[in-house]
């Protein structure tokens, strides 16, 4: 059950994120500033898929510590 609800909260967000741009793009003709939005979210769109799928995930997050840990301390890693 809960590995669905953090499937739903991922497909929603995707949805927020892919969708929310290109309804800003269809009211650019309106607004510079709209327009500008678009360009801004709409080039940020792969660092949020990257937030919802890589930094909310406890398992990734991990892997990177572990990671990070091996590179500052220069052990090896298992």
């Amino acid at each position: 059950m809960k590995q669905t609800k953090i499937m739903v909260f991922k497909t929603l967000a995707q949805c927020v994120v892919l969708g929310c741009s290109w309804i800003l793009g269809f009211f650019t003709n309106v607004s510079k500033v709209l327009e500008i939005l678009f360009l801004i979210v709409n080039s940020q769109q792969g660092t949020f898929i990257f937030l919802i799928y890589c930094v909310f995930n406890n398992e990734v997050r991990q892997q990177y510590r572990k990671f990070f840990r091996c590179l500052c301390c220069g052990r090896k890693q298992h």
